[in-house]
Formats: C-alpha cells, structure tokens, sequence
C-alpha cells in the first residue's frame, strides 16, 4: 500500500520479513527530550531537564545499539508479533510491530519508531493505524504499549486514543518500570478516529465545526515508542511485578490544565 504523506515522496506501508530486520539500522531515532513523564496511575507528572537521545549506535553491543534493535525485533517476530515498515525511496524510515494475545484479549504495541527527519508527517499514526487493525482482526480487543516517557511520544499515544493504565500489566511493568503504560479499546471508534471523520465531513460538505469530541482528534507522529529492552530481559515476561501497585499510588501536586480533556498532565521542577 503506498501513500503521500505531506510533501514527502510517496511512502509504502508493508509487513517486513525476517531477514528485513536488520534495517532498524536505517532509523535515525535521535530525538532532543526536553520533558519526561512520570506515572502515578493515570496520572501523568512532567518534569524538565535534558534526556535528549542519540542515534542506535551501530558498532556496539548495548542496550541502545543497532544490534540489540535487530535481537528485539527477532524476539517478537520469533513470539508471533507482525512487523510492518514504512518506505520512501527505497529507505526504511518507520518501522512497527504488534504481538498479538498477549493475554486473552489484549495486543502489545511492541516497538514503533519513525526516522527523526520524517516525524510529525503521518508515519507513526499510519503504522499505529495499521497494527491495531491487525489485533482487531485476530480478535483482541485492546492494545496495550509500554511508551517511552518523552513528551513526544507520550502525546503521540493520547492523540492515539491511548490513556495511562491503573494498574499496568505486570509482565510489562516489570521489564519497563520507567515507562508511561497505556492501553487503548479497540473494539470501539476512538474519539480520535471519530473526530477525524468529524473534520473530513466538515471539509467535504461545508458543515459548520462543532467541537463535541475534546482533543481526540490531535495526530502527531512518534519519535519512539515502547521498549528499549534486549532479548535476554524479554525472557523474564511472566514473572510477577513485586511492588508496582506501590509505585502507581497517586501522589502528586495538583494538575495543571491537560491540554488532553481526561489527562492530569503536572508539573515538577
């Protein structure tokens, strides 16, 4: 399936084979973070300072080079996750997978990330799109994703129609304590998708714009998503998650206005 996006070059969304992997590396995910989230339950606290993060590093061994994106990937392939790519030109500059069931019900956005030059250009929603579709067909019925708490990514996934958990899944808490957990129903229309009809019928026909959905309808692209974790740590999902109900307790100043009606989004400094 090929689409425009912007003024970009047409873009090809398609499933990418094993062997197709290793072109994570072609990712550019370096991103300038100005503000973290963290979670107390649904409650979302911000604070400032500087976590801007650098390209994959494509030598190294760690927990952020190219070689651990491509083990990450195979895990979740290896495990019945679909992985879907987005191409312009022949280059990889977005790519996503969902794991489907994993719990009854329930899918795992587990990776998604768009080239830094081409974010906020549609990519990330229609790989986002893409991937719920593919667990509404298998049967779940909810998505969940463990975000990296970057203020980018966390609104990308509100403007998604994600809300932060209450309770996190244990299996995914564990592995990413520091991540903003969220879970969206897809067995419903989300007011984002809602308001996105809303806006289209108002362009085609002239109707006047009657706001009755709040922000649904905000639609920006990731510059990451969920987990950052290796192969060997993605061995240990099952255990149970000792002291997350603790870490979810609210305890938080009083909320500044969200510019997501729902969403308590606070400040620290």
């Amino acid at each position: 399936m090929r689409q425009r996006v912007a003024d970009q070059p047409s873009v090809e969304f398609r499933r990418l084979g094993q062997t197709e992997l290793s072109r994570v590396a072609e990712i550019d995910r370096s991103e300038r973070i100005n503000v973290l989230y963290d979670q107390h339950g649904t409650q979302l606290i911000a604070r400032r300072g500087d976590w801007s993060a650098s390209a994959w590093d494509p030598d190294g061994h760690g927990e952020h080079s190219v070689e651990a994106k491509v083990r990450e990937l195979q895990h979740h392939v290896d495990h019945g996750g679909v992985a879907l790519g987005a191409l312009a030109s022949g280059r990889l500059v977005g790519i996503g997978v969902v794991v489907p069931h994993l719990q009854p019900g329930i899918a795992q956005l587990a990776f998604l990330h768009v080239r830094a030059p081409l974010r906020a250009t549609g990519i990330g929603s229609r790989l986002s799109e893409q991937l719920e579709q593919i667990a509404r067909t298998v049967g779940d019925s909810d998505m969940v994703v463990s975000a990296t708490p970057s203020e980018n990514t966390v609104r990308f996934y509100l403007g998604r129609g994600f809300q932060p958990m209450a309770e996190p899944l244990a299996e995914l808490f564990e592995l990413e304590p520091e991540d903003v957990h969220m879970r969206k129903i897809l067995s419903r229309r989300s007011l984002c998708d809602a308001w996105t009809r809303h806006r289209n019928r108002v362009d085609a026909h002239g109707i006047p714009p009657v706001d009755r959905l709040g922000a649904g309808g905000y639609d920006a692209t990731t510059s990451g998503a969920s987990s950052a974790t290796h192969l060997e740590q993605r061995r240990r999902v099952g255990k149970p998650c000792a002291g997350s109900a603790r870490r979810h307790e609210p305890h938080h100043r009083p909320s500044q206005a969200s510019p997501f009606p729902g969403q308590a989004l606070c400040w620290t400094t």
